[in-house]
Order: structure tokens, then sequence, then C-alpha cells
């Protein structure tokens, strides 16, 4: 679920929030939220900053489930570019993630950058893509890299949801994701209606 608030010309609030199952909810392995504040530095690039937090499962010790969490603070740079009607977006972020058990308690920074590509294939239907690498600032450089492949649909004004699949590499071992996200934008700064617009 990931919303997007507009609070001011230039400012917004990111709202994301995560539900992730093995399985196809067989078991539960996270929930995430993560919020904060971005500002519009030029009509095509953002910075921000936030906070985040995961609640998790661990099923490394014999396939029985520990639990854990993490704390995070991340900063972030974006910029999108619009060529006819597709749009090629990159993003680096740097994470602080603080680290419980069920293991040891630590820190961890890490950054991450994503590019993104998506298209028009109707009025109503777009295809999207991505690939996002992330890279440890401390130990073993190589943290994981997803890519994905969808298909999404408008199905309200400021509303849009996406289906497909993706790949998650880790050092050691993979993972095949069927992923589904609802976006949605919303503008309190118009008193009439929220603002559309495809992510």
């Amino acid at each position: 679920l990931n919303g997007n608030h507009k609070i001011h010309s230039n400012w917004t609030i990111p709202t994301v929030m995560i539900l992730r199952h093995h399985d196809m909810f067989e078991a539960y392995e996270f929930s995430f939220f993560r919020s904060g504040i971005t500002y519009r530095c030029g009509k095509k690039s953002r910075i921000g900053t936030g906070f985040a937090y995961l609640d998790a499962n661990s099923y490394q010790h014999n396939d029985v489930p520990e639990k854990a969490s993490q704390f995070w603070w991340y900063a972030e740079y974006s910029h999108t570019l619009r060529l006819n009607q597709n749009t090629i977006s990159q993003r680096l972020r740097q994470e602080t993630r603080w680290k419980s058990p069920p293991v040891r308690s630590y820190v961890n920074p890490r950054v991450r950058y994503r590019m993104q590509f998506s298209k028009p294939v109707s009025t109503s239907f777009y295809v999207k893509t991505f690939n996002e690498i992330f890279l440890n600032l401390e130990g073993d450089i190589f943290n994981q890299n997803r890519f994905y492949v969808g298909l999404g649909q408008k199905i309200a004004s400021g509303t849009t949801l996406d289906i497909g699949y993706l790949k998650n590499h880790f050092t050691s071992s993979q993972r095949d994701v069927l992923r589904v996200c609802l976006s949605f934008q919303t503008d309190i700064t118009k008193k009439d209606k929220a603002t559309s617009q495809i992510p």
C-alpha cells in the first residue's frame, strides 16, 4: 500500500505499508511501515527523509520462526524524467537500520539505487519494470537485488493497482514473489479533488 499526500505546493508525506507472506498466506514473513517528508526541489527532483519500522519472522533456524524487528532512518534523492508518455525515474536512498534479535542487536547502514520505467499501453493500463540494488556500507558489500515487471491499471482518480513478478536475489538465496501494490495520491491543498498521476 503506497500513499503520497500533498500538503503544500512543494511538500508531500509518503506512507508505505507492506505485508509479505510465504506460500500465498501460509506463513507470515514481515509487516512494514514507512513515513516521512518529501520536498520537491525542482520540476523533476525530490529529496526526502523519514523513518520505518519492520516486524518480521526469521526462518533461518530449522524453519522455526523467531521474532525480529528493525527500526530505520532514511534519506533519499529521486529524479523523474518523462519522454513522451513514458516515465523513467531514479532513486538513491541511504538507510541506517537498527536490527534486534533473534541473532544479535546491531546497526546496519546500507545504500540502495533503483531505476524504474513505466509505459502506458492504453488510457487505463500501463506496464512497469524496475531494478533495485542494495549495498552494505559495512561488511560484505552485496545485500540484495530486486527486479520487477508487471502490469498496472488506473482504477480511480489518484489510485492505481499494480500486479507483477518480483525476483529477489540475496547472497546465498533467491525468491520468486507475486507483488500486488495499491497506490493512491491525495492533495489536501485543493478543496475539490485529489490529483492523479501514474506512479
